[in-house]
């Protein structure tokens, strides 16, 4: 719950990691000329970047309930903590919220902090822009993108991909905003040689957002009603995921994701994933329904039909979609029903309802 810091954090001069703000919530710590005299930082997480828009500001004052917040904001102008930021070279991760539109001035400086930044030691960068159209407009187009990074997180307003992304040869873990699967999506990052885990995440608040919905109708009409995953590529993929109440209709064709071993799905409605036998690696599925689905049972059965390729393993539990975090195993049960646990190597089906 903590939106801002005194002004004498500056005098820290060896604090190494500041871990700030709360995801689920999209709640941030403001960022400040008094941070970045930390030097010495590493990590820089849950940072708050202030926009000059009004409104965007009072909806984060009135989320937070922070009381300070423009007095933390007006302690330096965002164009001066913004160019600032450009000296914490010891940072190996920052994880960043935007919060209201920013001025095109500043969204240029941001770029160029994290161009700088990268270029330096960093290895994780996480940004959301809470569809303010950063990613898009300046991100998008960065001239020195962030190559050398090893975990890369860009959620909000993202129809489509940056095309640097194939120049990511380290890049390992990638989650991106749903608004950009798409089946050139797909294509592109299969280039990737030495991703191991993807996400694609869009939460039940965005999820309203009526620009998110109609980027994800869109999508799915480009790819002719299915987005399909392709094959080939992917070659040390282990792990996608797909977080979101809304999930478009996802095939993978033959020869897709060779190497993928789990899949996982949280979702209020889905509609389907055809072509599940052609991972030839596969090993565990686990479906999470939300407990806001209107026929959770009935979803979970129509799903788990749909696995006709060894019977699988049923976990069953229960989740709550404000909070997707910290989901825990209860009952395992067997496709005969009788609580015995599968030690082969058959695929697991696991459905979190």
């Amino acid at each position: 719950e903590v939106s801002e810091l005194p002004q004498s954090v500056g005098g820290l001069k060896r604090m190494t990691h500041l871990l700030a703000g709360n995801k689920s919530k999209r709640k941030a710590l403001i960022m400040t000329e008094e941070i970045t005299k930390m030097t010495a930082l590493k990590t820089l997480s849950g940072m708050g970047i202030c926009g000059t828009t009004t409104a965007g500001m009072v909806r984060f004052t009135r989320k937070t309930t922070a009381t300070g917040l423009f007095k933390s904001a007006s302690r330096g102008s965002c164009k001066q903590v913004l160019q600032a930021l450009e000296k914490l070279t010891n940072l190996k991760k920052l994880s960043l919220y935007i919060l209201g539109k920013l001025e095109e001035e500043d969204e240029i400086l941001l770029l160029s902090a994290i161009e700088h930044l990268s270029s330096c030691s960093l290895k994780f960068l996480a940004v959301d822009d809470g569809f303010t159209g950063f990613l898009e407009e300046s991100l998008s187009s960065s001239k020195a993108p962030p190559e050398h990074l090893h975990t890369l997180e860009l959620c909000g307003n993202l129809f489509e991909v940056p095309k640097w992304i194939v120049s990511m040869h380290g890049l390992e873990k990638l989650t991106l905003s749903l608004t950009s699967l798409r089946t050139d999506t797909l294509m592109l990052l299969s280039e990737l040689p030495e991703l191991f885990s993807l996400t694609f995440s869009l939460d039940a608040a965005k999820s309203k957002n009526g620009s998110a919905l109609e980027i994800l109708h869109k999508n799915t009409m480009n790819s002719g009603g299915e987005i399909f995953v392709p094959d080939g590529g992917f070659g040390k993929l282990k792990l996608l995921r797909l977080l979101a109440p809304f999930l478009p209709p996802l095939s993978f064709v033959e020869g897709a994701m060779p190497t993928l071993q789990r899949l996982e799905l949280r979702f209020r409605t889905a509609y389907g994933v055809p072509g599940l036998e052609n991972l030839a690696s596969l090993r565990q599925i686990f479906l999470a329904v939300s407990s806001k689905a209107p026929k959770a049972a009935e979803e979970k059965k129509r799903l788990a039909n749909k696995i006709e390729k060894n019977p699988p393993t049923v976990i069953v539990d229960e989740y709550n979609e404000s909070s997707m975090e910290g989901i825990s195993v209860t009952d395992v049960y067997s496709s005969d029903g009788h609580g015995k646990e599968n030690k082969d190597e058959r695929p697991t089906l696991a459905l979190f309802i």
